[in-house]
């Protein structure tokens, strides 16, 4: 993020990265784990297991939303 988008690395610790953008706003970066227990720990729940998706580089968890909507946390490498 910082040599592609000239992003400044506002912290870093295990499973996650937080950058600054130029207009003040974050953007936080989690791997799957990271971001599961967070999801979790905010009182969704989750649904199935993180799936890897190997040949595409690819890995999905979905959980469902305190609005009953279920979504997905995703990563591509």
């Amino acid at each position: 993020m910082t040599e592609t988008f000239g992003l400044a690395l506002a912290m870093e610790a295990e499973g996650m990265v937080l950058f600054t953008m130029p207009n003040g706003t974050m953007l936080e970066l989690n791997t799957p784990q990271a971001a599961s227990a967070a999801v979790e720990a905010a009182g969704c729940e989750l649904l199935g297991e993180i799936t890897r998706v190997e040949e595409v580089a690819y890995a999905y968890r979905r959980f469902r939303g305190p609005d009953g909507r279920v979504y997905s946390l995703n990563e591509q490498k």
